[in-house]
């Protein structure tokens, strides 16, 4: 999955509806990686986030099970400690069929909680809400965002279809802390989705790569086998 990006590999992965069951999501691996987080649906099947995180970062778990939702506000989210600064990770789905005033309210009140003035955040994710124009909803979501400090960082396609050209995956980071950062798309051929790659310059990490690198994929099928129910295991990136 993570071929074309050998040999400078992510430091955090965040797939979107990855359509798998918490004991398939435990049986499906990354060579380096840990489950850092999750979220599998209980009510109805697919959808999903879930965070791996390279092995040699120090980070913890971040406990939202009374916010999640299925369809409406599916998540999850850790906490990575650097060097000189700790960074909060939240990977978000939004059905298009969920309920979007209850989204606003559920996002607001996590990072209500999370908030602190010495955290940085990022925000990445499925949220079936097209930036590449301008609507009702990309307003409201915005300005929620704003609160926060939080602002879109993907400006270019992420779903191609037939007859439409959508961004509705994206990555939202305060563009006041972070300082010198870069996105770009993956266009990778597993999902009806491109994945998108952050690279943030300023994090002062111990590997031999000084940039973190994060990445969001919208997976859909692409973890499993065509046919098969299992999840298709990753031995090599």
């Amino acid at each position: 999955m993570l071929s074309q990006l050998y040999p400078t590999f992510p430091h955090t992965l965040c797939l979107s509806e990855h359509h798998m069951k918490h004991v398939e999501l435990q049986r499906t691996h990354f060579d380096n990686y840990k489950l850092g987080g999750s979220y599998c649906r209980t009510m109805y099947e697919m959808g999903g986030v879930c965070i791996y995180v390279q092995e040699s970062l120090n980070y913890v778990r971040l406990d939202l099970e009374k916010y999640r939702q299925d369809k409406n506000f599916e998540v999850c989210a850790i906490k990575i400690h650097f060097d000189t600064k700790s960074v909060c990770i939240i990977a978000i789905y939004r059905a298009p069929s969920g309920n979007f005033d209850l989204f606003l309210s559920k996002l607001d009140v996590v990072l209500r909680n999370l908030y602190t003035a010495t955290l940085d955040y990022i925000i990445c994710g499925d949220i079936n809400i097209d930036y590449l124009i301008d609507s009702d909803r990309k307003g409201r979501l915005g300005a929620l965002l704003k609160t926060y400090n939080l602002t879109s960082v993907v400006n270019f396609p992420t779903r191609i279809q037939k007859n439409s050209t959508t961004a509705i995956d994206n990555i939202f980071i305060d563009t006041s802390k972070t300082g010198n950062y870069s996105v770009s798309p993956i266009i990778n051929g597993l999902s009806d989705h491109d994945a998108q790659l952050i690279t943030l310059h300023s994090y002062n990490l111990r590997s031999p790569s000084k940039k973190y690198r994060l990445t969001h994929w919208h997976t859909q099928t692409s973890l499993r086998r065509p046919g098969s129910l299992g999840p298709l295991i990753h031995s090599r990136l």
